[in-house]
């Protein structure tokens, strides 16, 4: 079986370290990096499946760094995984690359979460879902339509607490399509 191999850019190292025990625990390589200055030195240059991102770094933001590895033009896939749940962040992020965004607030199910994100789809919690719902919303008034009458069923299922089995079998859907559906409804909201 081929390991995969996972960044956490996190400054917070007890946080790293618990992160990096879940992940570790289902066969995962981690790197950790302390800062994103010291991800531009030592890691920026190696093949990571996924790095997980804080937006609170003490020197350099989070943000800052995707937004440098964008402006790159660097093919990275990082998934935000912070405290803050701003609109604001959650839209400059996603605007600037990330796939993905959760609270670490929200961790239950990480490993799973993190092989999800690893096998292409995505997941969404509650709350960011909400956050993404309200910027669609507002977006909306401006007389163009952003999402699907689908997509828009799936936030609203997902605003309102249901796990995602529950929202695949009201939807008549897979919990495959539903997940390949939050990765394109986050790639939308990139694009707002």
């Amino acid at each position: 079986m081929l390991e995969r191999k996972i960044a956490i850019v996190e400054d917070q190292i007890q946080f790293r370290e618990y992160v990096s025990k879940i992940l570790e625990s289902g066969c995962i390589y981690v790197t950790g990096y302390s800062s994103a200055e010291e991800y531009l030195q030592d890691g920026i240059n190696q093949y990571f499946d996924l790095i997980f991102l804080d937006i609170n770094l003490n020197e350099m933001s989070g943000l800052d760094l995707l937004k440098y590895v964008n402006k790159q033009g660097l093919d990275q896939n990082f998934v935000i995984l912070t405290s803050v749940a701003s609109d604001s962040m959650i839209v400059d992020a996603l605007e600037n690359g990330a796939i993905g965004y959760i609270l670490k607030q929200e961790l239950s199910n990480f490993l799973e979460t993190t092989n999800l994100y690893l096998n292409g789809g995505s997941e969404i919690t509650p709350t960011i879902a909400f956050h993404l719902q309200r910027r669609f919303n507002s977006a909306k008034d401006h007389n163009f339509k952003l999402l699907s009458d689908l997509e828009m069923n799936i936030l609203k299922h997902t605003t309102s607490g249901y796990p995602i089995e529950e929202v695949a079998i009201n939807l008549n859907l897979s919990v495959i399509d539903i997940q390949m559906k939050i990765r394109v409804i986050y790639s939308k909201f990139a694009h707002l």
